[in-house]
């Protein structure tokens, strides 16, 4: 799985849940980089506790973990590999399509 499908993934389940709407990409984008900086299931939990509120299921991250998982190539970012690219010019910051 691409990174963008991931996100597409996300952004759809997101939406089905009520808990995004379906042309809103804000919070599948702010999951993915979390996934992206290998934040734990805790961690996540917690971060959308915040912003869903009493409504969020935990389950949903469990469902996270499992599809993040369909995408072995999606690599941490690390800090090496941030001063890496930011000594060649190229931009630190995740895009998406």
């Amino acid at each position: 799985m691409q990174l963008c499908d991931l996100q597409d993934s996300i952004q759809r389940e997101l939406a089905v849940k009520g808990w995004a709407s379906a042309n809103d990409p804000v919070m599948a984008e702010f999951i993915t980089i979390m996934i992206i900086n290998s934040k734990s299931p805790d961690q996540i939990t917690s971060e959308l506790r915040e912003l869903i509120g009493d409504d969020y299921d935990p389950e949903f991250t469990n469902w996270l973990f499992i599809e993040a998982a369909d995408g072995d190539e999606i690599p941490p970012v690390s800090t090496t590999s941030l001063a890496d690219t930011s000594r060649h010019g190229a931009s630190t910051s995740p895009s998406f399509p």
